[in-house]
């Protein structure tokens, strides 16, 4: 119980004007089981207020003591109002201790306004005495809850007593040891005059005599009354006293000393005196950056500051990760500002303000509550709100273009090349083989440069031209025509659907009008045009499909809803002509697909690239069937791969012979 009301004691320890004043200048919501009307000490009541954070609220001590004001984490926190035995306090509080600014009366009347930290007085306050003595300046001060002691004023301040006397300079406990200029002293039997002023009187001359009159250098008065003679003087003509000029240059010294204490004191290194050419030139320029960084002085009575800071940032911000940085700035004349989001303490430098945040759940917009206030309790508010918006990053790959130009094969009139290419089937709706006419296209330049195939000796079927009709004349009837029976080297390129019979045993090519259901009367064989083909008694016979026979678009959709139970396809033991050499696309239960980005069938791109030279591996000039499928197995495999699936081209023929010459 002692433990406890020791702790109470410490940390109840201020208060502002009264409870109304107080709610009125917190934004923050009202503390859970928060009673407004305590009277007393309650455990229950305390044990509350040990777990409320970011809210106001009300708690009393063992002793009467009572607080009204903002918590955090159980403790006094932002801006509070404490009263215990006549004395109150109106101002901010840090982690349960006096910190920022604020107002003390002590129970004798007396009263420090200024900067607190950790308790203790901090930096510059004005504390007036209960005989009317006004101090304002820097103090050494531990015992902040009994009224100050002149011993306690410590650094450079000013002294205004009640009747009128300054004295300014710096203090050591509660002592000037050192004036800052020349300080009248009233006579009150001269009836005071121009030295009455409050300002000290600046003359680089003055004179002692019965008149007591002040010249300055060139002759002329600048002032008359008693003065109190503390510089190192020397007399020049009679009733006259000049500074002495060794004089001067001490005093630009002792200056420069003096100010540079003053800016080390606030935190900021004094510029380098190497870049000047005279003392009074670095004096000037130290006093302008003092200047520039000084706080502004605390004076109750004059140049009051009843505007409150602007916080200028963005309402909506919208960001693209959990984890981001809001920044803004905080304007106020008067310094230092303090600011806090979301009841947390944000450091303000040059009048900038960032800070991190962590958006756990990013479906949620987040608010951000933004409090500034300046020296003299003027508080602005701001509502920030945080979109996150997370954007997925894909890798976009790039894919070299199609240059059919990089090799070139003498036309040979022995060769010949049906070429077909189907996208759109008329009887298969959104079942497209994508971009297989655009392969076909592609290839007819290929036939030509890389295999040696003449213009007028190739056959192209394009989409509706590639139906059943016009795909079995090419074989039937143009093909015996130019082949003429009379050896020729024969080139099939196909790009389309291709389908099993249900027994797998019968590979189909779907001709553009062909029907997925009915394969025998509207679908060919590759037997059937295998066996079309040796009529014409080829020498060889090189076949290229980019088609799969797994039932699937090169999108992966099912062409028909049958082919979605397995199948056993044997249709691959069976065995190829000698002469034959059969490229496929993909093994024979799996699908071949297409690349986007690319616009081409995976299969037909890289076929296309490996005859442009990429498929020789020893570089002599010659590609022969294993070098072609061992580069076709290789970079289509990958790109499958990068698809999450598999497709494996296949070879039927012999790997030793040549495919083409460059």
């Amino acid at each position: 119980m002692k433990r406890l009301l020791a702790y109470l004691f410490l940390v109840l320890g201020f208060v502002l004007f009264n409870y109304n004043v107080a709610m009125s200048q917190s934004s923050l919501p009202e503390c859970e089981g928060n009673n407004k009307n305590i009277s007393k000490y309650s455990r229950k009541h305390f044990d509350k207020m040990k777990k409320w954070t970011n809210c106001h609220g009300t708690a009393m001590g063992p002793k009467g003591q009572k607080y009204i004001g903002e918590f955090y984490k159980g403790k006094f926190h932002g801006q509070g109002i404490f009263r215990n035995e006549g004395r109150e306090y109106v101002g901010q509080y840090k982690n349960h201790k006096r910190h920022g600014q604020g107002t003390y009366t002590y129970a004798n009347g007396e009263k420090y306004v200024g900067g607190w930290k950790k308790h203790k007085y901090y930096g510059k306050g004005t504390y007036t005495y209960s005989n009317g003595d006004k101090y304002i300046g820097k103090w050494k001060k531990d015992k902040y809850f009994e009224p100050a002691k002149r011993s306690e004023q410590h650094g450079q301040g000013t002294l205004t007593k009640a009747d009128g006397t300054i004295e300014n300079g710096i203090w050591k406990k509660g002592k000037l040891v050192k004036r800052n200029n020349i300080e009248i002293q009233v006579d009150k039997k001269a009836g005071g005059g121009l030295l009455a002023e409050q300002e000290p009187i600046y003359c680089k001359a003055k004179v002692v005599s019965h008149m007591n009159t002040y010249i300055s250098k060139n002759g002329e008065p600048c002032g008359s009354g008693y003065i109190q003679v503390t510089e190192k003087i020397f007399y020049n003509t009679p009733g006259r006293v000049y500074l002495d000029p060794d004089y001067e240059k001490e005093q630009i010294a002792k200056k420069i000393e003096l100010i540079k204490r003053e800016i080390e004191e606030l935190g900021v290194t004094p510029i380098i005196e190497d870049k000047f050419l005279t003392k009074d030139k670095y004096l000037a320029a130290l006093i302008k950056q003092f200047q520039k960084i000084k706080e502004p002085p605390i004076n109750p009575d004059k140049d009051v500051d009843t505007d409150p800071p602007v916080i200028q940032i963005a309402e909506a911000i919208t960001v693209v990760s959990q984890s981001y940085t809001i920044k803004g700035t905080v304007r106020d004349k008067s310094k230092p500002i303090y600011l806090e989001i979301n009841g947390r303490p944000v450091e303000v430098k040059k009048g900038k303000f960032e800070l991190e945040r962590f958006n756990i759940d990013p479906d949620v917009v987040e608010e951000l509550k933004i409090v500034a206030i300046d020296p003299w309790n003027n508080r602005s508010e701001k509502i920030v709100k945080v979109t996150v918006e997370l954007q997925s990053t894909e890798v976009v790959r790039t894919y070299e273009e199609l240059k059919p130009n990089r090799v070139k094969v003498k036309a040979d009139k022995d060769k010949i090349a049906i070429i077909i290419g189907i996208e759109k089937y008329e009887k298969l709706n959104n079942l497209d083989a994508k971009f297989a006419n655009r392969d076909a296209k592609a290839f007819r330049a290929y036939a030509t440069q890389a295999l040696g195939v003449k213009p007028s000796n190739i056959k192209i079927l394009v989409d509706e031209k590639a139906d059943r009709g016009n795909t079995l004349e090419a074989f039937k009837i143009w093909l015996p025509k130019i082949a003429n029976n009379d050896g020729k080297e024969i080139y099939v390129f196909f790009a389309g659907h291709g389908l099993a019979s249900e027994n797998g045993e019968d590979l189909y090519i779907l001709p553009q009008d062909g029907n997925a259901k009915m394969l025998d009367d509207t679908a060919i064989t590759r037997v059937k045009l295998i066996s079309l083909i040796q009529k014409v008694n080829p020498k060889s016979v090189t076949m290229f499909f980019d088609t799969c026979y797994s039932g699937q678009t090169r999108g992966e959709q099912m062409l028909v809803a049958s082919l979605l139970r397995p199948i056993r396809i044997v249709a691959e033991e069976q065995d190829t002509p000698d002469n034959f050499t059969i490229f496929s696309a993909s093994n024979f239960d799996q699908a071949s697909g297409g690349i986007e980005e690319a616009k081409h069938g995976m299969f037909s791109y890289y076929l296309m690239k490996g005859l442009e030279g990429k498929a020789d591996v020893d570089k002599n000039k010659k590609i022969t069937n294993g070098e072609m499928i061992a580069y076709l197995k290789t970079n289509v495999s990958k790109e499958a791969f990068t698809q999450n699936r598999e497709q494996d081209p296949m070879l039927s023929g012999d790997p030793d012979q040549i495919l083409m010459r460059y």
